[in-house]
């Protein structure tokens, strides 16, 4: 719906309907939508022979726009007049029409009702996993008797990535399927069924009260009410003690129960009104052929700003002995190990929808082949190409959210390329700290070292 508010000048031509207002209005029929235009215009349309009234009764004829507005909107001691209009393309969509008098001016308020239906909400959906009939021991069972063994038998880490998928998703879809579900609200956990009991028996009280308007029925709904009240407040402080408690020592997820607690600023989820196919193809464009000359862009824009030259050629290369040269070593089982029991859990999963959860549940089984392929994978310098696979999530900054550039694309990694790039990450880390080859003005790559600390220096 296009609403347009119009204001003529009591000194300007009442022909400039058909100047301007046609030319305006034949340009919005274009958007194909439903066109309200409301505002005053400064001509007395109850003096229907008038001149001026004429005029603009013919071009709403002409434009096949209705108007509304039949009584007098200024009224003073011996004279009334109708000077405010509400002209609109599809009257069927009028439910009613009025003038009203608000006292604050010498011209009345017009408003009209629409029969408007209001649109039902797009359903969300995503695919989960199902932990209904999970059990880690009977998950583990079954992946002991499978011929993960193979793996060691097969030189390409490609293939080796093929195998090992194929052997976990197929057991793994048995005992934890994927799901397509209903996005829906979520409930507040500190509600057990005795609290919800007791609710629906305060609200059953109000009813109650309502019909009698008797003061004893009242005291009852009051004293459920305030009990209520009160067993609430203590179930949350519970859950939330509790919940504090049980991630003590993971500082990110006990951080995430304590924001939970406080007050924070109302967010609007985005709706998007596009198709959403329509709406994929555009952001994958975007992300694929714009981000990086974006960003290219914006760099090239900051050197200017601050009289910087960019070097087009790269230094030259330092020489070392063999001695200083990194390269990557084979990982032991014990190291994997540890990295994946520190991962968190709460990581979403990438596009297998392997959850870290089920690798450490099935640790004892497949250590060995995890190990296998990841150093594979680092032997051969080869990244297998299931691992560069990714999900990609907007996550809305700014603005219209059905505009790419206002979405920070997240990328949902699998959890076996995260371990694998965990396990790169200590060896290279622990090359250049050894050989000394960090630089005291780098926050990279060194630990409790942050970008705030070279400001600080």
């Amino acid at each position: 719906m296009i609403v347009c508010v119009i204001y003529r000048p009591p000194d300007c031509p009442v022909t400039c309907t058909r100047d301007e207002l046609k030319p305006k209005f034949i340009e919005a029929l274009l958007l194909g939508k439903e066109i309200i235009i409301l505002g005053d215009m400064n001509c007395n349309l109850l003096k229907t022979s008038c001149y001026e009234s004429k005029i603009l009764l013919d071009t709403c004829s002409e434009l096949h726009l209705t108007q509304l507005i039949k009584d007098p909107t200024t009224i003073a001691s011996q004279t009334s007049s109708l000077l405010d209009v509400i002209m609109i393309s599809s009257s069927s969509k009028v439910k009613s029409s009025e003038v009203v008098d608000i006292g604050i001016s010498d011209h009345s308020m017009i408003y009209c009702t629409l029969k408007l239906r209001a649109d039902k909400p797009r359903l969300e959906y995503k695919d989960v996993r199902s932990f209904k009939n999970y059990n880690s021991e009977s998950f583990k069972a079954e992946l002991s008797q499978l011929p993960f063994h193979e793996t060691y038998r097969i030189n390409d880490v490609n293939e080796k990535i093929d195998h090992f998928n194929q052997l976990f998703i197929n057991t793994l879809d048995k005992h934890a399927p994927i799901k397509h579900i209903r996005i829906k609200g979520r409930l507040n956990q500190f509600i057990n069924k005795e609290l919800k009991c007791t609710m629906k028996l305060r609200d059953k009280k109000l009813r109650i009260f309502r019909l009698s308007r008797n003061a004893e029925d009242w005291d009852v709904y009051r004293q459920l009410r305030n009990s209520i009240k009160t067993s609430l407040r203590a179930a949350e402080s519970n859950f939330v003690w509790n919940q504090i408690e049980e991630y003590e020592g993971n500082s990110r997820s006990m951080w995430k129960v304590i924001r939970g607690c406080l007050p924070s600023k109302d967010t609007e989820k985005p709706v998007y009104q596009k198709d959403h196919k329509k709406l994929d193809n555009e952001f994958n464009e975007y992300i694929f052929c714009f981000c990086g000359e974006i960003a290219a862009d914006k760099v090239k824009r900051l050197a200017e700003v601050n009289n910087i030259q960019i070097a087009t050629a790269l230094p030259p290369a330092r020489h070392r002995s063999s001695l200083d040269l990194f390269e990557f070593r084979s990982v032991t089982p014990d190291e994997v190990r540890t990295i994946i029991l520190n991962s968190p859990s709460i990581k979403a999963p990438g596009a297998d929808k392997i959850n870290i959860q089920f690798i450490k549940d099935s640790l004892e089984v497949i250590l060995d082949h995890v190990t296998d392929i990841i150093n594979c994978s680092l032997m051969t310098s080869t990244y297998p190409s299931m691992w560069k696979i990714a999900e990609v999530v907007p996550l809305h900054k700014e603005g219209d959210p059905e505009i790419a550039s206002n979405n920070r694309p997240i990328s949902l990694l699998s959890c076996l390329s995260k371990i694998c790039d965990k396990v790169a990450l200590n060896q290279h880390t622990e090359h250049l700290t050894n050989h000394r080859l960090l630089t005291e003005h780098q926050s990279g790559n060194q630990k409790k070292f942050l970008p705030k600390h070279l400001t600080l220096q």
